[in-house]
């Protein structure tokens, strides 16, 4: 091997290592400088609150039917529960399971409704409430897309 191959070699390496070496420095001084910056910012907040952005109409409205699972006092509410048949004596569309539960209550002959979810598969079911007037009804099935009641 000549020297001159060797010197230029040599500082071919030491130039390399500089680069790599003075490249990671800067990244590790940039990134140090950003959590910095954050951390004096406070902590970050969403505007709006964070169901502006994440949730859609569909989630929306399961939330509140959720939530009203709690609210009626004259009636068994029954989530995921669909009664089929149990004398359907009108069935109309509705916004959400409140209306649901309030048309129920409101007529002295309902003893039992059911409510489709907006997660119902059939379209034409969806927000859909089932005035019905058995007191005691046969069947009970086990359905994530429904929301029944009852009088106890």
């Amino acid at each position: 091997m000549k020297r001159r191959d060797f010197l230029f070699g040599t500082a071919g390496f030491v130039v390399g290592t500089v680069f790599v070496f003075g490249t990671a420095a800067t990244m590790y001084q940039a990134r140090k400088a950003r959590r910095a910056a954050a951390a004096s910012a406070g902590p970050r907040r969403v505007q709006g609150g964070m169901d502006d952005w994440v949730l859609t109409d569909a989630d929306r409205s399961e939330i509140a039917a959720r939530n009203a699972m709690s609210e009626s006092q004259s009636l068994e509410l029954l989530d995921n529960i669909d009664i089929p048949g149990a004398g359907d004596m009108r069935s109309e569309r509705v916004a959400n399971v409140d209306e649901c539960i309030a048309s129920c209550e409101g007529d002295d002959s309902c003893n039992a409704f059911t409510f489709a979810r907006m997660s119902h598969p059939n379209a034409g079911k969806r927000h859909m409430c089932w005035i019905k007037s058995d007191r005691n009804p046969e069947r009970l099935v086990s359905d994530v897309h429904y929301i029944s009641g009852r009088r106890p």
